[in-house]
């Protein structure tokens, strides 16, 4: 079949089904969402209880997930998230099989071919779909993901360490373009475990085979349809803005703006379902017209629509509309937000360098964030690694050597060149210029009984008081170091945080961006603590943590923050703010 034929008949079959597909993919996700949210959350509640924790961090996951009992709840839980995913794309293959084939099916029908595809995971066949999910996850937005799982990804801090070096960069790259390669060969082992019985193994040779066979034709139809969907979405975009610049030129209409919100919301709902319907809807066809499909499923005639289920939909788009406003009136630009340069100014010299310092006080941010490690003469090295590969060249470790052979080196990155700081220089230096320091003390386990003691002493030797603060990925370590100090603010540094903050003698909270909610940041100020926010970079996430509840952003773009600041303190149209609501 030509590749006109294809899409036309992808289309065709979207436009001519679209009001159906759009009111059952809605009610879908809806009921979906729900009730895994609640089963699962309950679960995971009923976990933590059980091991005696409020939350699930990197300090106690094994606790948490592998005693006896919760070993069992951890597998319980995997086997129900795949149960609710498996609901969800049952109904979306068997919606769109359908109506290619001009047959209907009962929900019923729906579910139990769901819970059919379901029994097979038991056994070896779970290893199987773990492995299919893992392989999907670093790049679940560009493949057939989950609207359970569609927001998971790897955090950025990982991310944004690996590629910090060539070498690193280059394997991350690698890693994304086989990533991809394997998702593109395995993309049809949903819809033939769904259409053709398939066990997870076998649907993952079939579609090697199948994907192999007409590989660009298919990837060229994906592609295309949703560039076009891209296209149109933007044209309407920009209709609809036009169209509101003209009705209410100053943007501060009261009533203008929030139609325009709710409106520009709608627009974008109904572009993540036709991307979704997309996908779906181009695999199906594709199955359909190469390998024989034999499903034997019930058919029954279609009914139209009862009243309450429209009654429903009405209720519910007024539901979503009140949702939309309330959310427009409480997202509001958080100009107490500190601006914290990670590991200075890097845009303008070497990581945690004298140059790098430097230009963070020129952007006048409120601290710096900066690392230390001992060395041998137990002095602190303003370093983020132990090992001085990275930034030297050299093989050695910062334990190991003495300040003085440290200060030998030359640190290099990028276009920068530089040398090691001291944490003496480090201090005199901020002070000089006016900048607070935000210290982190990284321990890498060669360190000495006396750490805090020899820590301490330099810190008061330096005055530093009240012109820094404290923190640490070491709970044991920071929250020692505030025993024993009450003039420095100490903080916990969190990389992943599922649950309630911890409950700590400390003063304020570091959370990793994947991790934070709007509900940490409430209960951390309950707690009379503050909460950061690491490591925020590029405009999108810095307007997004710029109107959020947060105390301070952890940034490698202080820059940016600095100028969208400035934005927002002199944007006082309305209409700009849903706009930014909805992008961010």
């Amino acid at each position: 079949m030509h590749l006109k034929s294809y899409l036309f008949s992808i289309v065709k079959n979207l436009y001519r089904h679209k009001m159906n597909y759009l009111i059952n993919v809605t009610l879908l996700q809806l009921v979906l969402v729900m009730s895994s949210t609640f089963v699962l959350s309950t679960l995971f509640q009923i976990m933590l209880k059980l091991s005696g924790e409020t939350q699930l961090n990197k300090e106690n996951y094994v606790h948490v997930l592998f005693t006896p009992v919760n070993l069992v709840l951890t597998l319980l839980f995997i086997l129900i998230l795949a149960l609710f995913m498996l609901i969800e794309f049952s109904f979306l293959t068997l919606l769109t099989y359908g109506y290619y084939k001009q047959e209907h099916y009962a929900l019923k029908t729906i579910l139990h071919r769901a819970l059919t595809t379901y029994k097979q995971l038991f056994g070896i066949q779970l290893l199987y779909f773990i492995l299919y999910f893992i392989l999907t996850l670093p790049i679940a937005h560009l493949s057939l993901s989950s609207i359970l799982t569609q927001d998971l990804y790897i955090p950025k801090f990982i991310t944004g360490e690996i590629v910090k070096t060539p070498l690193g960069f280059w394997l991350y790259t690698l890693t994304m373009i086989v990533l991809a390669f394997l998702n593109y060969r395995l993309i049809l082992v949903i819809p033939l475990m769904i259409l053709d019985g398939r066990k997870v193994s076998q649907s993952m040779k079939l579609s090697w085979r199948l994907t192999g066979q007409h590989q660009f034709k298919l990837i060229t139809v994906i592609i295309t349809l949703q560039t076009a969907l891209i296209i149109v979405m933007t044209i309407l975009f920009s209709i609809v803005v036009m169209v509101f610049s003209i009705i209410d030129p100053q943007g501060n209409h009261w009533l203008a703006t929030p139609i325009l919100f709710i409106i520009l919301k709608g627009l974008f709902f109904l572009g993540t379902v036709i991307t979704k319907l997309i996908l779906v809807a181009t695999l199906v066809y594709y199955l359909i017209n190469h390998h024989h499909l034999n499903p034997s499923l019930k058919v029954v005639p279609p009914r139209p629509y009862s009243r309450t289920i429209k009654c429903f939909l009405v209720v519910l788009l007024a539901m979503a509309s009140a949702a939309s406003i309330y959310e427009l009136r409480t997202y509001s630009f958080n100009d107490k937000v500190e601006i914290i340069a990670h590991r200075g100014f890097v845009k303008k010299g070497v990581e945690n360098s004298f140059e790098s310092l430097k230009a963070a006080g020129a952007l006048h941010v409120d601290y710096v964030e900066m690392d230390i490690v001992m060395t041998r003469d137990q002095q602190f090295a303003v370093i983020h690694d132990n090992q001085l590969k990275r930034l030297t060249g050299h093989e050695g470790h910062v334990q190991d050597m003495t300040l003085a052979e440290l200060q030998q080196l030359t640190l290099r990155q990028g276009e920068w060149t530089s040398k090691i700081m001291s944490l003496e220089e480090a201090v005199q230096q901020a002070r000089k210029q006016q900048t607070q320091l935000l210290i982190e003390l990284k321990p890498y386990g060669q360190e000495p009984a006396n750490y805090v003691d020899i820590l301490l002493e330099h810190l008061e030797r330096l005055h530093v008081g009240q012109h820094a603060k404290l923190m640490s990925l070491d709970y044991d370590l920071i929250s020692k170091v505030k025993t024993r100090t009450h003039s420095i603010p100490c903080g916990y540094i969190i990389p992943f945080q599922i649950g309630d903050l911890p409950k700590t003698n400390l003063d304020f909270y570091l959370i990793e961006d994947f991790s934070y909610s709007p509900e940490l940041a409430s209960q951390a100020h309950q707690m009379n603590k503050k909460l950061y926010v690491w490591t925020v970079n590029g405009e999108d996430d810095i307007v997004k943590y710029l109107n959020t509840p947060i105390d301070g952003i952890i940034t490698d773009d202080p820059d940016i923050v600095n100028a969208q600041k400035q934005t927002f303190l002199f944007e006082n149209q309305y209409a700009a703010r849903a706009i930014r609501a909805l992008l961010y």
